[in-house]
């Protein structure tokens, strides 16, 4: 992404800004006033110094330090990264992590998630404070530094890891934390694409997020939907289906001035059509909202560029409406203290505010998408808004055709489409079946099928690919249910046939009542066996044609067709 020159000009000071600051750069007698004035500069909406802002003299001052730094830099051979780890076994360090995530899940809720729910993870976290505030502490504390002594030995080479897998492989992003919303996205996803890289939010909250409200709570609230994915995990498939790896992202935004510029960049390239006249920096796009609050309010909504939290992402919102419905549903997950400021702020700046903020994780999408070499995944509409814009405004393609065809990405939009939410009720244990018999590969030829006289017509609109999809899954939950009530055909005659001679022998089937442990490997429950020894030998006929079709039902339930079924809602018993 290229820099305009007044973006490049605040990149330039913000850097020696930041090295003034941070004691690399020393200045010396006179360049003391000019320095003093640099670093105490104010900074624009991505963290760079408003460069309108400086006098003259330090202005020119700063330019000509950056000169000299660069100049020094490029005759300086420059550190070079850490050489990979060549006996790393990111697998096994995956499981290492998802155990330290345990530990501290239980640690902050005292139970492991299988053993809790989300409702009452809240209750469990004050109960324990309550009754032993010192050894909570002790025990979180613990499992905190175990979690960044893993963090420290191992961040980079996870790095490097995520981007070494191939297949068709997505990275999920667009969200500021890990949610049950984000848990169903990953899972329905994983009915698909061959491995989902996920940016790591334990990490983000450890290292990097100081203005959290409750961050203990959040990071439960975390943990409970993250650890819901460890037994793919811990499969140990040779592809992983899911793979966390840190991504510095507040770090980024904090300290490296390149990502403060890319960021200006596309916030520009974003808020600039709302904006009357020419915006050469984002800078300008702020004193432009700070002039003209209504044509800036006006335009934005007409745009849907502010979409409130929990707004309709395709529903035109008269401004006074949309601040209304945001800043309610802000209430009690923002710090109070930051949802008072944002209550007083003119309108135009808290919109503003808010689109830049919907910007920044897109962006770290982007960035994460093309160094890990994956297509970037969101996993609701609002974000999936914020992507196409982003995209527009970068004029590049929304897909990554070197890991993911053009068709396939409208296909995995369309999966999320509420009408085929119930597909997340596929469970996690159910998901770690069908990836250990690669049932996902025929799965996308069978959707490919679906949606091939679109893709073959350049049709594919999302709502065209839903109607398809919905279509065709429907037809495959009705195959599964045809092929159960083929088993009961195939199996009725038989027992009507063994049902003759169920009054006799009622003696031998009495050894049955000795033999609970064959009961239960025939997948017979305890209370059944009395049933079975009292019909006698023609019972055990009988017993064992049922068996042997309950054996196949079960057997085709643990298909993808059956487990579809399952999903939809479709009792098969």
């Amino acid at each position: 992404m290229e820099s305009t020159p007044a973006h490049e000009a605040a990149r330039r000071a913000t850097l020696i800004a930041d090295s003034i600051r941070a004691g690399t750069l020393v200045v010396h007698g006179a360049d003391h006033a000019w320095a003093k004035e640099l670093v105490s500069a104010p900074r624009g909406p991505t963290g760079l110094v408003l460069v309108w802002a400086l006098t003259a003299p330090t202005a020119r001052a700063a330019a000509a330090a950056y000169e000299y730094v660069d100049t020094q830099q490029a005759s300086t051979p420059s550190a070079s990264e850490p050489p990979a780890n060549e006996s790393f076994d990111a697998l096994a360090a995956q499981t290492e992590l998802f155990h330290l995530f345990g530990r501290l899940f239980s640690a902050l809720t005292g139970t492991a998630p299988e053993y809790t729910t989300f409702e009452q993870i809240d209750r469990r976290m004050r109960e324990l404070s309550i009754s032993d505030h010192v050894t909570l502490a002790r025990a979180v504390n613990k499992a905190v530094d175990e979690l960044l002594a893993f963090y420290k030995g191992n961040d980079l080479n996870l790095v490097r890891a995520a981007t070494s897998f191939g297949g068709m492989k997505s990275v999920v992003g667009g969200q500021r934390q890990f949610s049950a919303a984000s848990l169903s996205g990953v899972r329905t996803a994983g009915l698909y694409v061959d491995t989902q890289l996920i940016a790591d939010p334990v990490h983000s909250i450890l290292t990097e997020s100081r203005d959290l409200i409750a961050p203990h709570v959040q990071l439960a609230h975390t943990l409970y939907h993250l650890l819901a994915l460890e037994p793919l995990v811990n499969a140990g498939l040779k592809t992983p289906v899911v793979f966390v790896f840190p991504s510095f992202e507040k770090s980024f935004e904090r300290h490296d001035v390149v990502t403060k510029v890319w960021l200006a960049e596309l916030g520009l390239k974003v808020l600039a059509p709302a904006c009357a006249g020419t915006m050469g920096s984002i800078d300008d796009v702020a004193s432009y909202v700070r002039g003209h609050e209504e044509a800036f309010l006006q335009a934005a909504m007409q745009k849907r560029l502010f979409v409130p939290l929990g707004g309709d992402p395709s529903a035109t919102y008269r401004w006074q409406d949309a601040i209304s419905l945001h800043l309610a549903n802000l209430k009690g997950h923002e710090h109070p203290d930051r949802w008072t400021e944002m209550t007083r702020m003119p309108p135009a700046a808290l919109v503003l505010m808010d689109t830049i903020s919907r910007i920044r994780p897109v962006f770290h999408l982007l960035a994460n998408a093309q160094g890990r070499q994956a297509q970037p995944l969101l996993v609701s509409p609002v974000q999936w808004h914020y992507f196409d814009m982003c995209s527009k405004a970068l004029a590049r393609d929304l897909v990554n055709e070197q890991v993911l065809p053009k068709h396939a990405l409208s296909t995995l939009r369309a999966l999320q489409d509420d009408s085929l939410g119930w597909l997340s009720n596929i469970p996690v244990a159910g998901l770690v079946e069908l990836r250990t018999n690669m049932e996902h590969t025929m799965f996308r030829e069978e959707l490919k099928k679906f949606t091939a006289q679109l893709a073959a017509a350049d049709l594919m609109s999302l709502d065209a690919v839903v109607r398809e999809l919905n279509h065709g899954l429907k037809t495959m939950v009705d195959r599964q249910k045809k092929a159960i009530r083929d088993l009961q055909d195939k199996y009725a005659p038989k027992t009507w046939g063994a049902g003759v001679g169920m009054l006799g022998g009622a003696a031998a089937g009495a050894a049955l009542l000795f033999m609970p442990t064959l009961a239960a490997a025939l997948g017979q429950s305890a209370s059944v066996v009395p049933l079975v020894a009292a019909v006698g030998a023609g019972g055990l006929a009988l017993a064992k044609e049922k068996t042997e079709e309950r054996v196949e039902q079960r057997r085709a339930n643990r298909t993808m067709l059956g487990m579809l079924a399952t999903a939809y809602g479709t009792r098969i018993r």
